[in-house]
């Protein structure tokens, strides 16, 4: 019978297992190094923020609205009287249209 022989280990061989798991490490460093420095760099005066109601449409309890005549139902749906919540909410009514931006 053979007898098995060890050999040494060539160090071309470790030097490849190093980059194996070196070079995808710095990738994702760089990536990462470069989102950071776009968020530093990138102007933000670019954003161009909107008040609620510039849009001509009402948000409220997870309902969006375009018209008066739209929020009307939906309060006649859920047992409210438009009268009452127009008096007590006067800055969302004059949020909205009279009528719907489609003409309906």
């Amino acid at each position: 019978m053979a007898t098995a022989v060890s050999r040494p280990v060539k160090s071309s061989t470790k030097t490849t297992v190093r980059l194996r798991f070196l070079v995808p490490f710095l990738v994702a460093l760089a990536l990462l190094a470069a989102a950071a420095l776009d968020g530093r760099l990138r102007s933000q005066d670019s954003v161009q923020l909107s008040g609620p109601g510039t849009t001509g449409e009402l948000h409220w309890s997870n309902g969006v609205f375009t018209s008066r005549a739209e929020l009307r139902a939906w309060l006649n749906a859920h047992g409210k009287s438009y009268a009452a919540w127009a008096k007590a909410h006067p800055a969302a009514v004059a949020l909205l249209p009279a009528t719907s931006p489609s003409g309906r």
